[in-house]
């Protein structure tokens, strides 16, 4: 898929409905999820390895970690995987992706992705259809979106020169 880039500073804005962290964090127009697919089945993914090959949560969640990064770089080939600790360049802006495994109400395997970008010297992110803002505390902010989204896995860093 070809994804087009924003030039416009009030997209996200205005047209928060049509976007989510994914579209803010790599500055496209479209929706981003890594895998469409794998989104779609993830939980049922997260079931086959946790219930059925008996993984434990941490490592079935990085299982999904790893097959969406490979994806993610398939998909932004001017994305380059990095530590945590890259210093940024001019120009650069440094991207994190984490996903969530948990259990709901009933029990059942429940998975998420997040992404968070480092632009202008300040950690941004964009929650579903929700409104841009800054993450205060990105070190000490254990990525609570919500009660049942919390972000606990490993985090995959990119980093994207500004095109």
């Amino acid at each position: 898929m070809i994804f087009e880039k924003n030039n416009d500073p009030n997209y996200f804005t205005e047209n928060r409905w049509l976007t989510n962290c994914g579209s803010y964090a790599l500055n496209i127009k479209e929706r981003y999820c890594p895998d469409e697919a794998f989104a779609l089945e993830d939980y049922e993914y997260a079931y086959e390895l946790v219930e059925m090959e008996n993984f434990s949560e941490e490592e079935a969640i990085q299982i999904m970690l790893e097959r969406n990064v490979e994806q993610i770089k398939e998909d932004f080939d001017f994305l380059e995987v990095c530590n945590n600790d890259y210093v940024l360049k001019d120009g650069e802006e440094l991207i994190a992706f984490r996903m969530c495994l948990g259990r709901t109400f009933d029990d059942e395997l429940n998975t998420d992705y997040h992404f968070r970008v480092k632009r202008n010297g300040r950690w941004m992110e964009k929650c579903g259809m929700g409104e841009v803002r800054e993450v205060k505390n990105y070190n000490e902010d254990p990525w609570i979106i919500s009660e049942e989204l919390i972000y606990w896995g490993p985090i995959a860093y990119f980093v994207r020169k500004c095109f």
